[in-house]
């Protein structure tokens, strides 16, 4: 099999389904701020970023664990270069003090979620990066289940865990419409999983194709 094969659908298919179900699931954290945007619109990038970072690794053949590993490093430079690009070299590798920075947002961040009751009101953008963190590494194990493991149905977990945290702690707890839509989406990625499982049995029947990639020999009298 070439390399090709690995950037074909049963592979980027999933991946980007595994982003996108986190995302939709993030959705149920929408409450917690007054201006959900400033922490979903950022999340968004992060999971597609989660999800092109994983199907070039896969395109090179790179381990699962490898590649969950390169999706943390690059997330991480991805949130150093959000939050610290001036003191970044490049505005991307991180220095001492970009390190300082960022390590310094996040604790602004913890402070601000333990001072504000939800939902946390637009002029405290310090929320944000805790929420963004959490949503990014989320998409990393996401993928990391459903597609580097191939264990889609175990990806639910850490999503179940992204749903529960705002059922338990916000009071109108969240609307059925975005638990409706994380579970659809859930379920394509489990259907998009079950699809690439098969597609390593042998290749679609197509007219004057043969059925599996296996080349049978005849015998001959």
């Amino acid at each position: 099999m070439s390399r090709l094969d690995d950037i074909r659908p049963t592979t980027w298919l999933p991946s980007l389904l595994a982003a996108l179900t986190t995302w939709v699931t993030m959705l149920a954290w929408s409450n917690f701020a007054e201006t959900p945007s400033g922490f979903l619109v950022p999340i968004l990038g992060g999971c597609l970023l989660v999800a092109i970072v994983g199907m070039l690794a896969r395109g090179l053949r790179t381990p699962a664990v490898v590649t969950a590993l390169v999706q943390v490093v690059v997330v991480l430079l991805w949130l150093n270069h959000r939050e610290a690009a001036s003191q970044a070299i490049g505005g991307w590798v991180p220095t001492p003090d970009s390190v300082r920075v960022l390590l310094g947002a996040f604790n602004d961040s913890v402070l601000a979620s333990q001072a504000y009751a939800a939902p946390v009101p637009k002029s405290v953008p310090e929320f944000y990066p805790l929420l963004i963190l959490a949503g990014t590494l989320t998409a990393v194990l996401v993928d990391f289940l459903a597609v580097g493991l191939r264990r889609a149905p175990l990806a639910g977990l850490p999503l179940l865990a992204l749903y529960t945290a705002p059922v338990s702690i916000l009071d109108g707890g969240v609307s059925w419409l975005k638990f409706a839509l994380a579970a659809l989406s859930f379920l394509f990625l489990i259907a998009a999983e079950e699809a690439q499982r098969l597609a390593h049995w042998g290749h679609q029947i197509v007219p004057g194709g043969r059925i599996f990639d296996t080349q049978t020999t005849e015998a001959t009298g």
